[in-house]
């Protein structure tokens, strides 16, 4: 595979495949489309996965039982713009780099053993420009550390949670570009 150097997509999603995270694949830098899920692949991410691709816009590996930590080094695919990590072992927090990445606009954690830390940690929250729509969910007034709550640019609509008087520090709110929302 290490002579394939204009490869954009690998998929391979939906497959039986197992092992660790295909070694080869690291060898195509010109890869934008990294499709892995539903398989079994398994073991750590390199800690420099975020600097072996860096042309990467899509990183799909949900649904296999990759481990440890999600590296840090994600944050320097500057064009990365789906990451789906949902659905596998990972350990830890989501490192706080992640928020650097600008271009990002799906991003799937769901189904992992994340949280060495907890939700008292939580200082910053964006959901910004998900096409989020209904209520506001209630449990976001749970996150009482919070400094700055980003819900701008959805379809929000209702009453405001009761659960938001909860909030000790918050300094930033915003709600705008959102349907109609109730005080």
């Amino acid at each position: 595979m290490s002579q394939l150097k204009n490869l954009t997509l690998f998929a391979v999603g939906t497959n039986l495949f197992s092992g660790s995270f295909l070694l080869p694949l690291y060898n195509l830098s010109s890869l934008k489309f990294v499709v892995l899920t539903l398989n079994n692949f398994h073991g750590d991410l390199r800690i420099d996965i975020g600097f072996v691709f860096p042309n990467l816009q899509a990183m799909v590996l949900g649904g296999n039982a990759f481990t440890a930590e999600i590296p840090a080094s994600l944050s320097n695919i500057s064009n990365l713009q789906v990451l789906d990590l949902a659905r596998n072992a990972f350990t830890e927090n989501i490192p706080f780099s992640i928020g650097n990445l600008h271009n990002l606009y799906r991003l799937h954690v769901f189904t992992n053993n994340l949280g060495s830390g907890t939700e008292d940690d939580l200082r910053f929250l964006t959901l910004s420009a998900n096409c989020s729509f209904g209520e506001i969910p209630s449990f976001l007034g749970n996150l009482t550390q919070l400094l700055y709550l980003h819900l701008e640019n959805n379809r929000f609509e209702g009453n405001i949670p009761i659960s938001f008087g909860n909030f000790k520090n918050l300094q930033e709110i915003d709600l705008s570009c959102n349907n109609t929302l109730v005080l």
